[in-house]
């Protein structure tokens, strides 16, 4: 569906000069990434589990769940497509980093 819209919204975008603050997470600028020993980036710090009066996390992290393959396999975990697509539009959008 976002690769389907987002060509949409730019062409709206640049039709009436609108600029607009895209928000997203650092993750989707990857083609694609490797679990290493069955990890994805084992090289960033994980959450430990904590607890406090509202929140309890026992979790695992989102890192357990990133298939670790790449755009053409798993558009929803990456997407430089639709990265590029924002930057080389004709109106200067801005593109905000939400944490990898």
């Amino acid at each position: 569906m976002e690769r389907e819209n987002l060509p949409k919204i730019i062409a709206l975008c640049e039709q009436f000069n609108i600029p607009v603050t895209w928000l997203t997470v650092g993750h989707l600028f990857l083609q694609s990434c490797t679990k290493i020993d069955g990890i994805s980036h084992p090289e960033l710090p994980r959450l430990p589990h904590f607890e406090n009066e509202w929140w309890r996390f026992e979790g695992k992290d989102w890192f357990e769940y990133d298939p670790g393959t790449d755009y053409r396999k798993d558009p929803l975990w990456y997407c430089p497509d639709l990265i590029e697509l924002i930057l080389q539009s004709k109106v200067k959008h801005e593109i905000g980093c939400h944490t990898f």
